[in-house]
């Protein structure tokens, strides 16, 4: 839904109350008829603004959506559905959609997508995403990925490459899936180059993910393996918080590939990530700190992000078992009160950080719930 975003990122200054939906964007369009797309992004700006506190945004929608305008009705539904009343967001939903609005269909396919309001029903969602298709490129993305999960219907590779394929060029998140088609050889030829041309189309408009998967891409390519290249987009998608990105940046400055060897600027991308919770960065500023590589060594910091790396770690990842080991080590290195210490001080850090919440995500950013049980075709 990027374009959409677009549209409304330019009109965000001007006052709108007493305009419907479709009167407001026509105006903002310079009379051109609005795109179901645009009404779309308008409608998901004005929820968010009544969602956070504006009654003017609200009573717009609420006016709007009563005088049978589909695209208030859409609005309304992602306001209750950014406060969490999916009921009263399907109902909505449904007025929309029973305008023949594409909008009022792509959020009921989402909603059946993530048992939301309704009961789970991903055969159902593919339908409604089948009417928003032609006119909301996320719905196609959507209908890719059921593909693509064996979600309400037959897993079918081939399928979802050719749905993401229609969506790609508007819709970034189908960019990225069909470029990590490309890299697996899933549905189409095994092909780094086409999955490095669409990663490369998300990532120059500044999608952190596109950026990292794309500096994984330049590492890890056989065809077009280029360190320079890797550490290029790492630090483009690091700076935007992408905590792989982040660490996988730290490693290429630890081991000087793509860029001059830096220890320090090693740990201060090492601490970026582990401050995120990346279990990877934790154990190797962890071992920084115990090394003193790019930093002074610290024996009760070295202690303090080992013991988060080993609580942040699937047990059967094996820098579990390492940061295991190490911890049973270093014990033997230090005082009852200094392994009191710092054992408490990673306690503390991670109960920080689990008491921090996430703000509801809006409606075009769902995906479908993955199926427990995918159809292969084989059943």
């Amino acid at each position: 839904m990027s374009m959409a975003r677009e549209f409304v990122s330019r009109f965000v200054v001007q006052t709108l109350a007493g305009f419907s939906l479709v009167t407001s964007l026509g105006v903002l369009a310079d009379d051109a008829p609005p795109t179901p797309q645009e009404m779309v992004g308008y409608g998901l700006y004005v929820a968010g603004e009544a969602s956070h506190g504006d009654s003017k945004s609200l009573a717009q929608l609420q006016s709007n959506a009563a005088a049978q305008d589909a695209g208030a009705q859409f609005g309304l539904g992602d306001y209750y559905w950014l406060n969490k009343d999916y009921p009263q967001a399907v109902s909505w939903f449904q007025q929309s959609a029973d305008q023949n609005f594409s909008g009022g269909y792509y959020a009921l396919g989402v909603a059946y997508d993530s048992g939301l309001g309704v009961p789970l029903d991903h055969a159902q969602a593919m339908r409604m995403y089948l009417k928003a298709a032609a006119e909301i490129p996320s719905a196609a993305t959507n209908i890719a990925l059921l593909y693509a999960q064996g979600c309400g219907v037959d897993q079918d590779y081939a399928q979802a490459a050719n749905w993401y394929r229609k969506a790609a060029d508007s819709d970034f998140e189908a960019a990225l899936d069909l470029a990590a088609l490309y890299v697996k050889g899933q549905g189409v030829p095994q092909d780094d180059a086409q999955a490095m041309h669409w990663y490369r189309k998300a990532a120059d408009s500044g999608n952190a993910l596109a950026q990292y998967r794309l500096g994984l891409l330049y590492e890890e390519s056989r065809s077009l393996q280029d360190s320079v290249q890797a550490a290029h987009w790492y630090d483009k998608a690091g700076q935007q918080g992408v905590a792989d990105a982040q660490v996988k940046l730290g490693i290429l400055y630890s081991d000087g590939k793509g860029v001059s060897k830096d220890p320090a600027r090693a740990v201060n991308w090492f601490q970026m990530s582990a401050n995120q919770g990346n279990g990877q960065a934790q154990f190797r500023l962890a071992m920084s700190f115990k090394n003193g590589e790019g930093v002074k060594p610290d024996p009760f910091l070295a202690y303090q992000w080992m013991t988060i790396t080993k609580m942040s770690l699937h047990e059967n990842d094996p820098t579990y078992l390492i940061a295991s080991k190490d911890l049973q080590d270093w014990e033997q290195q230090m005082s009852p009160t200094q392994i009191k210490l710092a054992s408490k001080a990673a306690s503390q850090w991670l109960q920080d950080r689990a008491s921090k919440k996430g703000q509801p995500l809006p409606l075009q950013l769902l995906r479908p719930t993955p199926c427990a049980s995918p159809k292969t075709g084989k059943e």
